[in-house]
């Protein structure tokens, strides 16, 4: 009698991942639909007929969180591996940050309801994201990235750009650390998969959020120091820490590196 592992490996490759290929698709398919449907009940209002009132404004207010998560999770799966078979990968990083830029202006400066105006900061976010994302594999230098750009934060904290998209640009500067520190699976799910440090991570992030949440509360009393301002900041950036925490259940759960490694296709970027 054949057994089934027997049999995959008669039919091949191509046929033994078929149904895991099946699968991946299905569940993204599942997990892009709703969280697009959760984007549009908090967009148009409908949240507050659905939850509390405490809760609601909560959710109202990081709806920016979840627009990143969508938008940099489909870059991630869809985007990225068709800009690393392009011609030119710099031409494709440059492409893709003016698009998404040009959608986070029209988000800014459009006619729309503040709910939708305040989805800018999302995709100014994912622009910044979308270059960092083409570059090779593996980054040993990820960390100094992420130090490189909390110092150009430092040195223009007193700017309009810079505090008018915090919920643009700390997202960016926890990138680094989300994908080439904590799980590197997310961009190369060949790569062993190291749950325990994802856990932690995860961890961190919510509580980072709560933390800064429960300070912010003392330090925009005044304003008066530096201390304050950094923690007002991270709590207005709040979206940044949920929106990774989701990026990371869904590349680390709903769609694991086991469901995503037979769906790959384009170059490879693991060295040892």
């Amino acid at each position: 009698m054949v057994g089934p592992d027997t049999e995959l490996a008669r039919l091949g490759p191509g046929m033994g991942s078929t149904p895991l290929r099946v699968t991946s698709t299905r569940v993204a398919a599942v997990a892009y639909g709703l969280g697009v449907l959760a984007l549009l009940v908090v967009v148009t209002g409908l949240h507050r007929a659905i939850l509390p009132g405490g809760l609601a404004g909560q959710v109202g207010h990081n709806s920016e969180a979840l627009a990143y998560a969508l938008s940099a999770a489909a870059l991630v799966q869809y985007a990225r591996p068709a800009a690393l078979r392009a011609a030119s990968r710099p031409a494709a990083a440059a492409v893709g940050t003016l698009v998404l830029a040009g959608v986070g202006c029209a988000l800014l400066l459009g006619p729309w309801p503040s709910s939708v105006v305040t989805l800018n900061e999302s995709a100014f976010g994912v622009a910044l994201l979308w270059p960092y994302l083409l570059l090779p594999r593996p980054l040993r230098y990820a960390p100094l990235v992420t130090l490189g750009g909390l110092l150009v934060v430092a040195l223009l904290f007193d700017t309009r750009i810079v505090l008018d998209q915090a919920e643009s640009i700390v997202p960016a500067l926890l990138a680094p650390i989300a994908l080439d520190v904590a799980d590197r699976t997310v961009l190369e799910p060949e790569r062993p998969d190291r749950p325990v440090l994802r856990l932690v991570w995860i961890g961190a992030l919510l509580v980072l959020a709560v933390s800064v949440n429960l300070a912010a509360r003392w330090a925009r009393q005044d304003l008066a120091g530096p201390v304050d301002s950094v923690i007002d900041y991270g709590q207005r950036a709040a979206e940044a820490y949920y929106g990774w925490v989701m990026i990371h259940v869904f590349f680390g759960y709903l769609l694991p590196p086991r469901l995503r490694r037979d769906e790959r296709s384009g170059p490879t970027e693991v060295s040892a």
